[in-house]
């Protein structure tokens, strides 16, 4: 969610356009229109038009020219999402499943309607008035319709809308090809915020849980974000995103949540029947915070052939007990990937392909490459460059120091050879029959 510190930005215009200045920045509104998914690309799905088909920046206006001009939408114009919307006399708006999702399945595609800088709350009313009239009719009343939690005397009913369903984004101006940043762009956004707030008509549907069971992936490339499941979810569950740090301590969570929501959380990881079960909680978070800086990770233990071979997967199991313990899936992923890779290099092909495939499941909505590379060597695991590196490690030098020994038994070993005196042991190092060898 975007910052609710207020900023007052003063209006004018230009060009026939709006305009509001904020920290010798010039921000405007500016619409991007999305195409409709090409037919004949997807099975028999039948592609119209979206029902929105235009996105509304207000935007610094030095940065339109690194966004796309154009957009194909990658959502069909009538998909089959496992979700419903509805209201609850409790919770408000939910959003439930329709149907099972399995971890890592895809829940919703979906463009915002609206897009806003993170620093600017408090921007003249005007500024909200124009970028809402931006958007069709449909898409205004729906917007309008969307939760305030925002004081009026504090905000108008648009700001405040904005406020309470901003979906934090990053712009990341990355050239589409090689997902890098352009260098000769990076002087034109330099110093300026690249840190947005996106709102959605459906996505933002999604209440907050301190132990979310989805998660959403943002791109640029499409302006879109992709919602997904972080765990398996039953038919009839709520569908639950995180709205702050769930890392964070239960009073820290609850506090940042009060001053930007307005709600105390009751979630069941916040609705704790006992202090003993809060503190426990708080100390299982504060633990898998630093869990990398305090435990083995996998870079390193690949090549430390001093340490057990299981110490990082053993390490990544504990782990991966108190991320189920706090349901907080959202972190599970650097974990099984190490544990994948730990049994790869140990040539274990059984466990890898179960880790392997594990990871394939989860990652594939929100970062498809990965998912793409840990694919390709469940097909062949044999082509991860370093399979079975610490078993022939191991191997290796297991062989060397029998040479060794042999090498020192022979030696030490009196000569019985008829007519001759045994040969006398060395007496000092300068002697021993190791030296040669350690001086090889």
């Amino acid at each position: 969610m975007s910052s609710s510190n207020s900023h007052h930005l003063a209006p004018s215009t230009s060009a026939g356009k709006h305009k509001w200045t904020h920290n010798e920045q010039n921000f405007v509104v500016h619409k991007i229109p999305i195409r409709p998914y090409p037919d004949g690309l997807a099975d028999s799905t039948s592609y119209a038009s979206r029902v929105h088909s235009e996105c509304a920046f207000l935007i610094d206006e030095d940065l339109i020219p690194l966004l796309p001009t154009t957009v194909v939408s990658p959502v069909p114009s009538q998909p089959s999402w496992p979700f419903v919307v509805g209201d609850t006399p409790d919770r408000g708006t939910v959003m439930l499943a329709s149907h099972d999702i399995p971890e890592g399945g895809l829940i919703l595609i979906e463009h915002p309607v609206i897009i806003t800088p993170g620093i600017l709350h408090g921007l003249h009313s005007e500024g909200y008035e124009v970028l809402y009239e931006a958007l069709g009719p449909d898409a205004t009343v729906e917007l309008l319709d969307m939760y305030n939690c925002m004081p009026s005397e504090e905000c108008g009913i648009e700001e405040g809308i904005v406020r309470t369903n901003g979906t934090a984004i990053d712009l990341g101006f990355k050239n589409a090809q090689t997902g890098k940043v352009r260098m000769k762009d990076m002087e034109k956004w330099k110093g300026k915020s690249v840190e947005y707030g996106a709102v959605f008509l459906k996505l933002d549907r999604a209440n907050h849980s301190c132990g979310p069971n989805a998660a959403h992936k943002w791109d640029t490339a499409t302006l879109s974000s992709s919602l997904y499941a972080l765990r398996p979810i039953k038919k009839g569950e709520e569908i639950n995103i995180i709205y702050t740090d769930v890392a964070a301590s239960r009073e820290e969570r609850r506090a940042h949540l009060y001053q930007n929501y307005r709600f105390t959380c009751q979630c069941p990881s916040c609705d704790l029947p006992s202090l003993e079960q809060v503190t426990r909680s708080d100390s299982a978070r504060k633990d898998l915070r630093e869990w990398r800086q305090t435990h083995p990770t996998f870079w390193k233990w690949s090549r430390d052939l001093c340490r057990d071979d299981y110490t990082v997967i053993n390490s990544h199991l504990e782990a991966l007990e108190l991320i189920e313990q706090e349901s907080l899936q959202g972190m599970q992923g650097i974990f099984i990937e190490e544990i994948a890779l730990s049994y790869a290099i140990l040539g274990d092909e059984e466990q890898f392909r179960i880790w392997a495939k594990r990871m394939v499941d989860l990652v594939s909505i929100c970062d498809p490459q990965q998912a793409g590379e840990f694919a390709k060597w469940l097909d062949n695991p044999k082509s991860y460059k370093q399979w079975a590196w610490r078993k022939k490690q191991r191997t290796c030098r297991s062989s060397f120091w029998l040479s060794i020994s042999r090498v020192v038994n022979a030696r030490s070993l009196p000569d019985t050879t008829p007519g001759r005196k045994a040969r006398q042991q060395p007496s000092s190092p300068s002697t021993s029959p190791l030296l040669p060898l350690l001086q090889l």
